[in-house]
This record gives structure tokens, C-alpha cells and sequence, in this order.
């Protein structure tokens, strides 16, 4: 009996902890896992999305916030039987995997995988969750399969890059500033035009920092009021130069210096010697930027559906 799933997406920034720095610009996929059920337990999601986060890492893709492509899994139970071994019962199932790219605004397959796979286990959801752990991530067809993706999302940007760039100014002029950074940050640096998709991002940030200026004050004030100076310059740093707050910011980072010690006074020296270095600044930015479209997504989560046996 077929049973239809609704899914959320799962987002794993596209900056992970532990990751090169190099990899924060490539092509980055939005995962999307199906919600635990009757059929698939907690510890079988966390299998699956381990899985997943190899399978990308393995092929230099990152797991990301991405608001055209996602990555997702269809799982199709086969066959299921009970195998009685003396000391217990033993459930054994046939799970089919199926793997897609997909490009959700077209609603467009780009790549596809299917394999089916054993497993066992004391019940059936211990067998599904013991035939995701057999999953292969450096099988040469899953391979294959992520990069028949990757070349047609790389194809994609490379046609759509104007496009893309004059639909990420419609949002911001609608003030929809998440959306349009979502939109720009997920330009590849394989493409040509990431360069120039990178400075529309930017100048958009800038926009949405002016909007946003005065809730970064309180924000950067709740963290003074914890004494965590160094969020708080961090945060204050990241205001826009033509910013209606910058005058206040300049006050609260004049009231931060003069409070430190002569070891804070050093560090303190050292991080805004950085901060006034132009690249340093843009690094700074880009990360504000990618941190934008995590709290937005996390926020706005989107549904999926797909169907499992």
C-alpha cells in the first residue's frame, strides 16, 4: 500500500564546521529527508542524512541552502518476510534507493539513481535501517549519478546567470532580501558570472543591513549585556557605512574599546586591523550573508512530497 509522505526540507549550511573554506563557493544542494513514521524510525533519518552528507563531501558538493536545487532520496519497500532462526525472528526487506536532483522551479529531474538493497534486522524499521547503513557512498553509479548533476546545474547557471541576477533585484526591490541572497549565494563559483552574482549580493546585503540596522543594535546590545564583547563587535562591524545606525554603532564599539584590558586592548587592535582590510570585510559579509539564509530557511521551512511503499 503506497503511503504519501509530506517532507521538509533538511538544510545543512553550506559553510559546515569542519570544512574546507574552498568548498563554501561551490555547488551546494539542499537535502531533503522524509519525517519519521511508522516506517522509517529517527535512527533510519539519521542514517539516511549521514549518507547523504557523504555521498556530497565525497564528491566535493556541499550540503547547503539552496532555493532551486535539492538532493533527495525515495525509498520503496520491496520485498518483506520473516526468517525464523531458532533464537528469534529475523525480518529481512528489499529497499529500493532511489536518488534524485531535481531542479524544484522547473520541477526538472537532472540526475537520477536507483539500487536496491538487503537488510535485516529484531523488526522491519531495524531491517530499513539496517539496508540504509549498506548503502555504498563511493559506488561508481552514485558517482556517476552526482555528477551528471553537477554538469547540468553548472550548465543551468551558466545559461540562466543574467536571469537569475535581474530576478534576486525584483526581490529586493519587493524588500523579499532573504530570498535574494538566498538566490545569489547559491551561484557557483564554477560558473563565470559568481563574481559578478557574489557583488549583487553584497550590494543587496547592504540594502537589507540598512533595514536591519536598528535590530542589529539590540542584538549587538543583548550581547554586551553578557559581556560578550567580541559578538557584539562582530555583529556591530557588519553595519552598512551609509547605515542610518552607523553613528550609534560607532558609539557602542567606542564604549566596547574603552573597556578592555590591556590583553582585550591587543586582540581588540588586531580584529579591527582586520576588519578594515577590504577582503577581510567581504569574507565577513559573505558569511553575514550565508547565516541570513540559514535563520530564513529555518524559519520558512518548504514542504515536499514524494510517495513510499
Amino acid at each position: 500500500m503506497k503511503k504519501l509522505l509530506q517532507i521538509l526540507f533538511i538544510f545543512t549550511f553550506c559553510v559546515v564546521y569542519g570544512q574546507k573554506n574552498d568548498l563554501a563557493n561551490k555547488i551546494n544542494l539542499s537535502i531533503v529527508l522524509p519525517e519519521e513514521d511508522e516506517m522509517l524510525s529517527y535512527n533510519a533519518l539519521s542514517k539516511l542524512n549521514s549518507k547523504t552528507i557523504q555521498l556530497l563531501t565525497f564528491n566535493e558538493i556541499v550540503s547547503g541552502v539552496n532555493n532551486s536545487f535539492v538532493i533527495y532520496p525515495s525509498l520503496v519497500l520491496g520485498d518483506s518476510k520473516i526468517v525464523e532462526t531458532g533464537l528469534y525472528a529475523v525480518h529481512s526487506v528489499t529497499m529500493e534507493f532511489n536518488y534524485y536532483i531535481k531542479n524544484i522551479e522547473s520541477n526538472t529531474i537532472f540526475s537520477s539513481y536507483t539500487k536496491q538493497i538487503e537488510g535485516t534486522g529484531k523488526t522491519e524499521r531495524e531491517a530499513i535501517a539496517n539496508s540504509i547503513s549498506k548503502l555504498d557512498v563511493k559506488d561508481v553509479k552514485l558517482t556517476t549519478f552526482i555528477h551528471t548533476g553537477k554538469d547540468k546545474i553548472i550548465n543551468y547557471y551558466k545559461n540562466s546567470c543574467n536571469q537569475i541576477i535581474a530576478k534576486a533585484d525584483n526581490m529586493a526591490l519587493q524588500g523579499n532580501y532573504e530570498d535574494a541572497l538566498s538566490l545569489l549565494i547559491s551561484v557557483p563559483s564554477e560558473v563565470d558570472c559568481f563574481s559578478k552574482a557574489k557583488q549583487k549580493a553584497l550590494t543587496i546585503y547592504k540594502q537589507y543591513s540598512t533595514k536591519k540596522c536598528q535590530e542589529l543594535i539590540l542584538e549587538a546590545k543583548s550581547y554586551l549585556a553578557q559581556n560578550d564583547k567580541e559578538s557584539a563587535a562582530n555583529i556591530l562591524a557588519t553595519i552598512n557605512t551609509e547605515s542610518t545606525c552607523k553613528t550609534e554603532a560607532s558609539q557602542l564599539l567606542n564604549q566596547i574599546e574603552a573597556k578592555l584590558n590591556a590583553q582585550e586592548k591587543k586582540e581588540w587592535d588586531f580584529m579591527v586591523k582586520q576588519d578594515n582590510d577590504r577582503v577581510a570585510l567581504e569574507k565577513s559579509s559573505i558569511k553575514a550573508i550565508r547565516d541570513i539564509c540559514v535563520a530564513y530557511y529555518k524559519k520558512n521551512p518548504v514542504t515536499y512530497n514524494y510517495i513510499i511503499r
